[in-house]
């Protein structure tokens, strides 16, 4: 390999290991906002692993607080996974499905309404986050919620020295870690319990033909066995 191609892939690999840390954020974020709307009927949470909030396991913020949350890891989601996304789409999607299976046979709650938005999100089209009612009189900015994301990215990129391990270690990969949730005895069941949930998701948002299409399409299935 010429060091061109060389330092191509130790960036994808770098790229891939930020998306890999912000989907767990993303994940950890729609984790709470189940805590703080499913109350007593939720699924037990998985995506712990970057998860270092101090009221883990006992949230106290409101879900007004939550769900903003939810919307600035969105963001900065999207930031990140736009240079990888042909690399990153079918396992971020097998993965997120297979943690919808935990809210198999749950009423649909605040936490779906995200669902639909994050699959366009990974998919790179355009979507709509829900509104979040109740806002304070000044709700954050666009320039501010920017401003915040680039700063939780700096900061968890020093935290984690990803990019000084993978400079120097140019063989090390990517990790994609697994959410899977629920008691299924094989993972293409898992897998199964979280599509169901996406159609009923689809249905009760009146976006049936826009399943069908990513259904037909199969996104999630370009790619070989997660790991």
């Amino acid at each position: 390999m010429t060091m061109r191609q060389i330092q191509e892939q130790e960036q994808r690999q770098l790229n891939l290991q930020f998306t890999d840390d912000t989907w767990e954020r993303l994940l950890c974020a729609l984790e709470r906002l189940e805590y703080v709307t499913d109350k007593a009927d939720r699924p037990r949470a998985v995506a712990t692993r970057l998860d270092q909030h101090k009221d883990k396991g006992e949230v106290r913020d409101s879900v007004v607080a939550v769900e903003l949350e939810v919307h600035l890891q969105i963001t900065a989601f999207k930031i990140v996974v736009a240079s990888v996304r042909e690399d990153a789409a079918p396992w971020l999607l097998t993965d997120f499905a297979c943690w919808l299976a935990g809210r198999d046979g749950l009423a649909l709650k605040n936490a779906d309404d995200y669902v639909i938005p994050v699959i366009q999100c990974i998919l790179g089209e355009k979507f709509q986050l829900p509104e979040i009612p109740d806002l304070p009189s000044e709700p954050i900015s666009e320039r501010d919620l920017k401003q915040t994301t680039e700063l939780v990215g700096v900061a968890s990129h020093k935290t984690d020295k990803i990019a000084e391990e993978f400079t120097n270690n140019p063989d090390k990969e990517a990790t994609q870690h697994r959410h899977d949730r629920g008691n299924f005895a094989k993972d293409e069941d898992r897998f199964s319990a979280g599509m169901d949930r996406i159609k009923l998701i689809a249905e009760a948002s009146k976006m049936q033909a826009w399943f069908k299409r990513y259904v037909d399409e199969k996104p999630y299935r370009k790619q070989g066995n997660r790991r």
